[in-house]
């Protein structure tokens, strides 16, 4: 409960942050490194949550080391085939309905 708190907390700081910017450079740089940062903080929370992780040894850091470079494969892996499976489906109109003049 306290992590969602302090995840709440990060993104009403960010948002007031992000109104003191003004130059558009500056907006597309805050808003990249706020998308990597909460996708950094929720996936090592998701693989963590998952895969029943212990952080007190070494060898524990190690398998969550490997586990989160598996999810990350895993994750880049699924996006090349959602790309490749958006590019390859044929997005113009459909014209089974319609009538012909």
């Amino acid at each position: 409960m306290v992590s969602w708190i302090y995840l709440l907390g990060f993104v009403i700081i960010a948002g007031l942050v992000l109104i003191k910017f003004t130059d558009v450079k500056h907006r597309i740089k805050f808003y990249l490194v706020t998308i990597l940062l909460t996708f950094g903080i929720l996936s090592t929370g998701y693989v963590y949550l998952t895969n029943d992780i212990q952080l007190n040894t070494f060898d524990g850091w190690l398998s969550a080391g490997k586990a989160y470079f598996n999810f990350l494969a895993a994750f880049g892996d699924n996006l090349i085939k959602i790309s490749g499976y958006a590019v390859q489906q044929d997005w113009g109109a459909n014209v089974t309905n319609a009538t012909l003049r």
